[in-house]
């Protein structure tokens, strides 16, 4: 249909836009083996046809833009039609989803950039990781935990990136989460590594080997969540023994849910004391003594608050 995938101009009109998009979601369906709608797609493939005809007779982009302003309304319902059918693909999903890159820059095949960089970096941390696994010193040891936890984080983002680029559902914008997911990622690993034992998830009952560090810090790099779990855990254990044995703590905790208690008893007790205040108030101008019998209950039962 022409103009396959083509990213808009900036500041160009907006009937423009919808022809560029419309053209890219078509693409997109045919390409799928996925439903083109019948009326858009011959819509949208007269009008195609037409702007490529004064294309080849070198009109003026001005000339061609104003012969597209007089289809806005044909093409903004081919445009909905065919963002229906493509769903939950969008034109900035599939564009950025487009094979565009050579998988080592220079060779190999199509693949999508930021997916492309991500699996590099893996084999990176990888070869690093299996070549710092080979000595003992106190340098690369912790290079190796670095590796490890780098491993985790990519791997993580693979998996996590991969359904939403077979989907075609892959929004630019999160390529800085990716990113940021992968340093705290690589960061996590290592923090868990260096503050747990290898022997830590072993017990005498399971058949579970002894993770190593670099496991450890592996499995920090995949879920940096989990890390920030177990800190938060030994940031509570060391507020413990700051402020006392747990049992002060307890019984800290047990005042504390008994004058909240209180307070919500009290602050009841008001409010139905208001209620048969309001309640009683024609009651004054009729039977005073039983008006003031019923006040005299109402401050006794507030009395009994104190």
């Amino acid at each position: 249909m022409g103009n396959k995938n083509n990213p808009p101009e900036k500041y160009e009109s907006i009937a423009f836009r919808l022809l560029n998009d419309s053209l890219c979601m078509a693409d997109y369906l045919i390409e799928s083996g996925m439903k083109l709608p019948v009326e858009a797609g011959k819509e949208l493939s007269r009008i195609s046809l037409e702007i490529n005809s004064l294309r080849d007779e070198n009109k003026q982009k001005a000339e061609i833009n104003e012969v597209i302003k007089t289809e806005s309304e044909k093409l903004t319902q081919i445009y909905l039609s065919l963002a229906e059918a493509a769903a939950p693909a969008t034109p900035l999903t599939i564009r950025y989803t487009s094979q565009s890159s050579k998988m080592f820059f220079l060779w190999g095949s199509q693949c999508i950039p930021l997916i492309r960089n991500m699996m590099l970096m893996s084999l990176v941390f990888l070869l690093g990781f299996i070549t710092t696994s080979l000595t003992g010193k106190t340098w690369l040891i912790n290079l190796n935990l670095v590796a490890a936890a780098g491993l985790g984080a990519y791997f993580y983002s693979l998996y996590t990136a991969n359904k939403y680029v077979v989907n075609r559902t892959f929004d630019p914008k999160y390529a800085t989460f990716y990113n940021n997911r992968i340093i705290i990622g690589i960061i996590a690993g290592y923090i868990l590594a260096s503050i747990i034992r290898s022997n830590f998830f072993a017990s005498e009952n399971s058949q579970l080997i002894e993770l190593t560090p670099s496991v450890i810090a592996l499995l920090g790099g995949f879920s940096a969540d989990a890390v920030v779990k177990i800190l938060n855990r030994i940031v509570v254990m060391l507020v413990a023994l700051v402020k006392g044995d747990t049992t002060e703590i307890i019984e800290s905790k047990i005042q504390e849910i008994k004058q909240q208690s209180e307070a919500r008893i009290f602050k009841d007790k008001i409010n139905l004391a208001r209620e048969l205040v309001e309640n009683i108030t024609d009651l004054k101008s009729k039977d005073l003594a039983t008006y003031d019998k019923i006040r005299s209950q109402i401050d006794k039962f507030l009395r009994t608050t104190d």
